[in-house]
């Protein structure tokens, strides 16, 4: 090979393999930053802005991350959302950063729709019937104590009617129910039998003789007799309205107020409110329409 030639071809070569080596040095480095954001509980969609008014870019879901890759990669300051079922929207500000970055948040539960309250009926007897008042013909000089013992007789009745024993029993009860100590009327016919004072459901004796020696074998202090002088039966349509509970009512107006306050005052964070729970007076109103009705022989 002549030398002319042999010079050309070492100085294309050395060319090449400068242009090489200077590509090779003037290559960039690049390398990956990210960015991951974990919710508790995790499952939340993760929306994406550089406004909080305009939040309605859906990049994911918790636990998410996000990659930037370049020369000098970094991250746009703006804001996610975090928006999870049952739970309240999370808004979180990130600054612009160019490096990686990691944060955890605690979504905070959304107060439950107060379940309806309990309603209960009235009984149609607590509705028809009247209860005994036993103050309404208190003696002024008659000073009885709850350490007194009381007897209660059978009241005398007209034929047939078995209003005696009725009114008696009834008497009876609102005397325990006011802390009175009283003779059980089953305790009274049975000694009254076995002291020869009644035969076959009847006695010959006075009320004033019974009384005496009912007093001294109970040691009661009081003896109660009387008489049903009228007694009428007649049916009447009674009407039973519904009313809420009352330990339920405590209940139902706790959770309402904690679920009306809470949406009233975040009411921002919230495309669209739920509808509000009924008071509990509009419950009442509901029952009212639909009332029972029932009849009964009084």
């Amino acid at each position: 090979m002549r030398p002319g030639i042999i010079s050309y071809f070492v100085l294309v070569l050395s060319v090449v393999v400068g242009l090489i080596i200077q590509g090779c040095a003037s290559t960039p480095q690049t390398y990956t930053i990210t960015r991951t954001i974990n919710s508790q509980p995790p499952g939340a969609d993760v929306y994406w802005g550089t406004s909080k008014d305009n939040l309605t870019n859906r990049v994911g879901v918790t636990p998410y991350t996000s990659r930037s890759t370049g020369v000098s990669p970094y991250f746009y300051a703006g804001y996610y959302k975090l928006v999870k079922r049952g739970f309240r929207p999370h808004i979180e500000t990130v600054p612009r950063n160019s490096s990686s970055t990691s944060f955890s948040l605690i979504l905070e539960e959304l107060p439950r729709r107060p379940e309806p309250p309990n309603f209960v009926y009235p009984s149609v007897e607590d509705v028809a019937v009247s209860p005994l008042d036993i103050e309404a013909n208190r003696s002024p000089g008659l000073d009885i104590q709850q350490s007194d013992t009381i007897a209660v007789m059978a009241f005398e009745e007209p034929a047939g009617s078995g209003a005696g024993s009725l009114v008696a029993d009834n008497l009876i009860l609102a005397l325990q129910v006011k802390g009175y100590n009283v003779v059980d009327r089953e305790q009274i016919e049975r000694i009254m039998r076995e002291q020869g004072m009644m035969a076959d459901g009847r006695t010959n004796l006075t009320d004033l003789e019974i009384s005496r020696k009912l007093g001294k074998i109970l040691q009661a202090d009081y003896i109660i007799y009387g008489a049903i002088t009228e007694y009428v039966s007649k049916s009447e349509n009674i009407q039973l309205s519904a009313r809420v509970d009352s330990e339920d009512r405590r209940r139902y107006q706790r959770d309402y107020d904690e679920f009306v306050h809470f949406y009233e005052d975040n009411a921002s964070d919230f495309e669209t409110p739920p509808t509000m729970p009924k008071t509990l007076r509009e419950w009442e109103f509901e029952a009212a329409a639909n009332s029972q009705r029932s009849y009964i022989n009084i």
